[in-house]
């Protein structure tokens, strides 16, 4: 038996390893915490995500396709950059009552023609198209309230922070066995093999342990995951968990997978608000706002400006419910610093108008005066 953990242990490490590593794209934005408590936003690339037991990864899905009454307009499908994102040339429009037609394929969305929107998650993009097609069935003259009521759900910052501590507390019986699990795979196991590899008792004992633990651990978060999907409060992506389950080394991570999809339907400035301090709050809502104004300025259809004109409508409330005012969304820098990128946060000097990588207008920064000490 020790001879045959000590040959997959090092198998065992590799799944472990390769199943925390993720990719985050432009597409999404992932909030990870250690402990359930303190967040931070991933930035995009080859992240490990979900190393240790109690680590939350939450996922949300960015650049969200915009609804007005008649009609759906789709991000581009290509390089997503702050510029294009905010550009009516770049982006897709699509009818209602053809997107109500649309088609589900795992994250995609395709609508026809070629036009699709890929989302971060199959609970995304499930979500999602429920909202078109229910949006399609009403009367005209009803979808706009159906709409608003769509844009203030997923702007509920308070929401946000409710949804993670029912979550918590749902997978509360289920995270200590994936914790044991942890512990008796890479620390108890190991440690029979290396120290007491001639104890064939030992070795055995903590085998079977460790086999109840896994089967117990997969079964609870299996059926954890069919109560919150039964209950509505959350989508699971069940292939994804079974693969997870599956493999010993890995079961334990059941609850990241479920707590992937916890803000499926919700915005990121909206999860960030909940969750993040104030100093990570800002840089995302300074980007919002000008992502707006960018949109407004660059003139379009009226569906165009009619939908993000809603939008600033709805970042304006939530500036007034988190306490803060564009006034304080201003950036103080020094006079060496003339402008910030409101998307990606990278200062330039004076002179420049237009951030080189994300191709959007620098925000002018206020120069902080120091007093002559003199």
């Amino acid at each position: 038996m020790a001879g045959v953990i000590r040959e997959l242990l090092p198998f065992a490490v590799a799944l472990y390893l390769f199943d925390a590593l993720a990719w985050v794209t432009a597409r999404e934005v992932v909030v990870t915490s250690l402990t359930g408590t303190s967040f931070r936003i991933r930035r995009c690339g080859l992240n490990l995500l979900g190393l240790l037991p109690t680590t939350l990864d939450l996922r949300v899905c960015a650049n969200r396709p915009l609804v007005t009454p008649h009609t759906v307009i789709l991000p581009p499908t290509g390089p997503v950059t702050p510029a294009a994102l905010t550009d009516p040339a770049g982006c897709q429009f699509v009818d209602l009552s053809e997107a109500a037609k649309s088609v589900v394929d795992h994250t995609s969305i395709s609508f026809g023609g070629g036009k699709t929107w890929k989302a971060s998650s199959t609970a995304a993009a499930r979500s999602f198209h429920s909202f078109l097609v229910e949006l399609s069935r009403l009367p005209a003259e009803s979808r706009e309230a159906r709409i608003s009521e769509y844009y203030e759900n997923a702007f509920d910052h308070e929401a946000v922070a409710n949804r993670l501590e029912e979550f918590l507390g749902a997978v509360g019986p289920v995270q200590p066995l994936g914790d044991s699990l942890f512990f008796m795979v890479f620390l108890m196991l190991p440690g029979c093999v290396i120290f007491a590899p001639s104890d064939p008792v030992l070795v055995s004992g903590v085998s079977l342990i460790t086999g109840v633990l896994w089967a117990v651990t997969a079964a609870m978060t299996f059926r954890l995951a069919r109560r919150l999907a039964d209950q509505g409060g959350l989508r699971p992506d069940m292939t994804r968990l079974a693969t997870v389950l599956l493999p010993p080394p890995t079961a334990f991570r059941g609850v990241h997978v479920l707590a992937a999809g916890l803000f499926h339907d919700m915005e990121p400035v909206a999860v960030v608000a909940g969750l993040l301090p104030a100093d990570q709050l800002k840089p995302v809502l300074r980007a919002e706002i000008a992502a707006v104004s960018r949109a407004i300025e660059a003139g379009g259809t009226d569906d165009w400006q009619h939908a993000w004109s809603q939008r600033g409508k709805v970042l304006s409330r939530l500036l007034d419910c988190v306490d803060l005012s564009e006034r304080d969304l201003e950036v103080t820098a020094g006079a060496e610093v003339g402008g910030i990128c409101p998307a990606c946060s990278a200062s330039y000097r004076p002179g420049f108008g237009r951030c080189s990588d994300c191709a959007v207008a620098l925000i002018p920064t206020v120069h902080s005066t120091v007093p002559d000490s003199r």
